[in-house]
């Protein structure tokens, strides 16, 4: 039975957000500068948020790590396709990371490398952090590391 698991697109649509509310203050206390375009300028930050954020939401749809009985599977892209097939017997360390803002929405980075690489096969940010749990410890016990010697 194979499992799968999108990323949470919360951060990149708060970033954009809380940098969307920094900037239509800038305007405001520079209003008096530019009295004729403060309003097409906050109108035009707040647009360019709401394209973004509505991107950055179904860009995360389109993301998905699937484990299968034999794999982890990453699928990415809207127009062109990114398939990455990594067997399990062929990960060599399974982490993640967590940045402040990860850590405060419950999400993180999930990082599952292979041998013969300096590059990390799998990278996927924005993984509930429960999720990742769950990712790691099935490659973990399907790759034979999570076994006590």
């Amino acid at each position: 039975m194979a499992y799968s698991f999108n990323p949470n697109p919360i951060i990149g649509g708060s970033r954009i957000i809380i940098l969307s509310v920094i900037l239509s203050i800038a305007a405001f206390f520079l209003q008096s500068y530019m009295e004729r375009i403060f309003i097409p300028l906050v109108g035009l930050v707040w647009l360019v948020a709401i394209i973004y954020v509505a991107l950055v939401y179904a860009a995360a749809k389109f993301e998905v790590i699937t484990l299968s009985e034999t794999s982890v599977t990453h699928t990415k892209g809207i127009l062109s396709k990114r398939n990455v097939v990594l067997p399990y017997t062929k990960v060599t360390e399974a982490t993640y990371t967590q940045t402040i803002m990860q850590r405060i929405f419950g999400v993180g980075t999930l990082h599952l490398d292979s041998a013969g690489g300096s590059m990390v096969a799998i990278n996927v940010a924005n993984i509930k952090k429960r999720d990742i749990d769950m990712i790691i410890a099935d490659v973990n016990k399907k790759s034979g590391k999570g076994q006590k010697q």
